[in-house]
């Protein structure tokens, strides 16, 4: 497991970009296809599910996120990448 001392270092030495590059180019992409590969759907009438099915699909397109895409840090304009 990686401690909050990595993480802090990876906010300083992750790839730098600006964050509407990231957001555009490697964010929202991603979400898109997550989205369409998990078939994750919001239904109006039912806002808070109780199929664990869609649960366990949002949990799995989650952790795809992070480990394809990072996390940006605003105070450093740098990524912060995560492997499985």
């Amino acid at each position: 497991m990686i401690d909050f001392l990595e993480i802090c270092r990876r906010a300083g030495t992750g790839p730098l970009i600006p964050e509407s590059k990231f957001d555009r180019e490697r964010f929202f992409p991603k979400v898109m296809s997550l989205v369409k590969k998990y078939d994750i759907r919001h239904d109006l009438e039912n806002p808070v599910s109780q199929d664990n099915g869609l649960a366990d699909a949002i949990y799995e397109a989650a952790v795809d996120l992070i480990v394809d895409v990072g996390v940006y840090c605003t105070g450093t304009q740098r990524v912060i990448e995560f492997s499985r």
